[in-house]
């Protein structure tokens, strides 16, 4: 019998794991590879391809209910809001968020926060060579 379970997809130690599911089931919307009104599929399915416990997910998931994020349908599950001004907040919010947690990660490596943006210049300059050779 083969082991279904991907490798995970979870990698940030620092940031507790349901948290990392709930912000991917939000880059999920934004990216409207979950759409409004969409079924989320079960916490077992969840469970799998993230290749951790379900308790984990459920918590994950009831957060995201609680925020709005998911609406219950009882026993059927659990659907995408289909409230636009909270869908657009995610887009709006999942960026912020990152750059906070990029600039938060930076500053424990030691870095001063007048040297980020010079850093961030760096890099995009780095990846603007590479799409051009």
């Amino acid at each position: 019998m083969t082991n279904k379970r991907s490798p995970n997809k979870i990698m940030d130690t620092a940031t507790p794991i349901f948290m990392q599911v709930m912000q991917d089931i939000l880059s999920k919307i934004a990216r409207k590879d979950l759409k409004c009104g969409d079924k989320l599929p079960s916490v077992r399915d969840l469970a799998i391809e993230y290749n951790i416990n379900p308790n984990t997910v459920q918590k994950a998931v009831e957060k995201l209910t609680e925020q709005g994020y998911l609406i219950s349908y009882g026993t059927i599950g659990k659907r995408i809001t289909q409230d636009n001004e909270l869908i657009e907040g995610i887009k709006q919010n999942l960026p912020k968020n990152t750059t906070m947690q990029y600039i938060e990660t930076m500053r424990r490596y030691g870095m001063e926060l007048s040297e980020i943006p010079q850093y961030i210049q760096k890099i995009i300059q780095e990846a603007q060579n590479a799409e051009y050779n």
